[in-house]
């Protein structure tokens, strides 16, 4: 499981790259970090819960408007599902992981 949270923490901060949102992507990057510093089950919970707390919600990855960088060949539409597409699987990563 925490090999598929890895992937999909490293597909958002590679969106938000796309999106030139830095300071975001930045965020998602530090927890892949995590991870890969400590893969203890306790870590890969509190990962989980700090992921989960940023998914939904005023402000949250979901809530933001990406417009796709110039240089990244994605349309506004391509980004959008791209983002919706992240948040359904942090969603059931997060879940499966918080549930044990």
């Amino acid at each position: 499981m925490k090999s598929k949270l890895k992937a999909v923490l490293n597909s958002a901060a590679s969106l938000l790259h796309d999106c030139a949102i830095e300071e975001h992507a930045g965020w998602f990057r530090e927890q892949v970090a995590r991870l890969e510093r400590n893969d203890s089950d306790s870590t890969v919970t509190e990962v989980a819960t700090d992921v989960r707390s940023i998914i939904a919600g005023m402000g949250s990855f979901s809530d933001l408007s990406l417009q796709p960088g110039i240089d990244s060949g994605l349309s506004e539409q391509e980004v959008n599902d791209i983002k919706w597409n992240i948040v359904d699987k942090l969603n059931s990563i997060t879940d499966e992981i918080l549930r044990k």
